[in-house]
């Protein structure tokens, strides 16, 4: 069974499997859910989404927290996402980022599971 987040917005609740989240976005109060298939914001804090996430979500910025398996590049202080998506850090939060991500993709290939 695939895992979901459940996301209210208004009087709606929206579901919205894991796998397809590339990133989540914070503009004051309101939370932005950027997947494959549709962007949906809603009012929230990053605390309470983080609940819900697994290992692959990546919080190294207090603006994003970005699913791993869709960056497509780490540059010298970027990390380039499927899509497009530059997100921008400063040298802290960058290589905080980056062991992050090569802890990740270390469990993966133990698991046989990358590429």
């Amino acid at each position: 069974m695939k895992k979901k987040l459940q996301i209210k917005v208004g009087r709606q609740r929206i579901s919205v499997p894991l796998n397809e989240i590339i990133f989540f976005e914070k503009e004051k109060r309101k939370i932005i859910v950027h997947s494959l298939s549709d962007n949906i914001s809603f009012y929230g804090k990053f605390e309470d989404v983080l609940l819900f996430l697994d290992e692959r979500f990546n919080y190294p910025h207090k603006s994003y927290i970005f699913n791993m398996d869709y960056i497509l590049r780490l540059g010298l202080s970027e990390i380039v996402l499927e899509g497009g998506t530059k997100i921008i850090m400063g040298r802290k939060c960058f290589a905080r980022c980056t062991k992050t991500f090569d802890g990740y993709v270390a469990k993966r290939v133990a698991k046989g599971r990358l590429l």
